[in-house]
C-alpha cells in the first residue's frame, strides 16, 4: 500500500502527460465530411476524392496541411503540363506547323507564369493568408485557359491531347481554392 501512495502522483502525472501529448499530436487526417465538402464543389467530385485519398500525406494532414498538399499537387501538375508543352513544341517540326509551334511557345510561357502564381499562393498559404491565394489561383487558371484557347484545332494533336492536362490542372485549382476557402 505504501508503494501505491508513492506511485499514485507519478501515475496521475503520467496519465496527464499522455493525455496532453495526444492533444498535441497532429490530426489523423481531414474528416471525410470535409473532403466531401471540398470535392462536392468541383467539376469532377469522384476524381477530386480519388486525388485527395490517394495522396499519402492527406491521411495524416489537418486542414492547414491539406492547403499545402493541394497547392503542391497543383505545382506538380503545372510542371508536368509545362513539360508536356515543351515536348509538343520539340515534336512540331514541319514548316506548316509554325502556328502550332507558336501556340506551344505561348503555352510554355503561360505555364511558367502559372507556376509563379502558384508559388506565391503557396507562400501566402504558409503565412496563413488564405484569402489572398484566390487571386493567384485565378491568375494561374487564366493563363492555362489562354494556353488552351491558343492551340489551333486543325492539327495533328487531338483536342484531348491538350485539354487533358488543362482539365487536371483546373480541377487541382478548384481543390486548392476550396481548401483555402475553408480556412479563410
Amino acid at each position: 500500500m505504501k508503494y501505491l501512495n508513492i506511485f499514485s502522483p507519478l501515475l496521475l502525472l503520467a496519465l496527464v502527460l499522455i493525455c496532453y501529448s495526444l492533444l498535441l499530436q497532429p490530426s489523423y487526417g481531414v474528416p471525410s465530411e470535409i473532403l466531401l465538402a471540398i470535392c462536392s464543389n468541383t467539376t469532377n467530385q469522384k476524381q477530386c476524392e480519388s486525388i485527395l485519398t490517394n495522396e499519402p500525406a492527406t491521411s495524416t494532414a489537418d486542414l492547414y496541411k491539406l492547403s499545402l498538399i493541394s497547392t503542391e499537387l497543383l505545382q506538380k501538375q503545372a510542371k508536368s503540363n509545362l513539360q508536356t508543352y515543351k515536348e509538343f513544341r520539340e515534336n512540331t517540326t514541319s514548316s506548316h506547323d509554325a502556328a502550332l509551334k507558336k501556340a506551344f511557345d505561348d503555352c510554355i510561357e503561360d505555364y511558367e507564369g502559372a507556376e509563379s502564381h502558384i508559388e506565391i499562393a503557396r507562400q501566402l498559404s504558409l503565412k496563413g493568408r488564405y484569402q489572398e491565394t484566390f487571386d493567384k489561383f485565378s491568375l494561374a487558371l487564366k493563363l492555362a485557359e489562354h494556353c488552351l484557347a491558343g492551340i489551333p484545332l486543325n492539327n495533328n494533336h487531338s483536342v484531348s491531347c491538350t485539354s487533358g492536362p488543362y482539365n487536371s490542372f483546373s480541377l487541382l485549382i478548384e481543390i486548392s481554392e476550396n481548401v483555402n476557402r475553408l480556412l479563410a
